[in-house]
């Protein structure tokens, strides 16, 4: 589960063809970086032309008190920015701790309408070149 140490209450994990996916720490971490915020990176099973979505849980325990904050969790694939979701105290304590990011939001090509994209990996192929690992394409739904 890709959630940063100490903290609790809170759950990541991705659903591949619609099971959650084995998951693998990173044989490389990135150093720490003073006066930054921790990241943390996991690699995952991936088949060629699957769906998979995140999906995200916040715990009602989990404790927002530190400055009332809001938690944000920011999707990247392959080191592209995707979509963020924000959940808050009130969401989690009205039984909305629960997303899922099946893909970006865009608009569509008139500008017109929103457009929810799907997650869903192209070729996989394997190999020891770290680049090969894991590759992705976002299929949009016919306009």
């Amino acid at each position: 589960m890709a959630v940063l140490k100490g903290i609790t209450g809170v759950q990541v994990y991705v659903r591949v063809g619609g099971r959650i996916a084995a998951e693998y720490r990173d044989p490389e971490p990135p150093p720490p970086t003073p006066n930054r915020c921790p990241v943390i990176c996991k690699y995952i099973e991936s088949f060629t032309n699957y769906p998979f979505v995140i999906d995200t849980y916040v715990d009602p325990n989990y404790d927002f008190s530190y400055k009332d904050h809001t938690l944000s969790f920011h999707v990247y694939v392959d080191g592209k920015y995707m979509v963020n979701n924000c959940t808050s105290k009130e969401y989690v304590l009205a039984g909305c701790g629960y997303r899922t990011v099946r893909g970006p939001v865009t608009m569509d090509e008139q500008g017109a309408n929103v457009v929810q994209q799907k997650f869903r990996f192209s070729l996989v192929q394997t190999g020891t070149d770290p680049t090969s690992y894991l590759s992705f394409s976002i299929l949009r739904p016919p306009i």
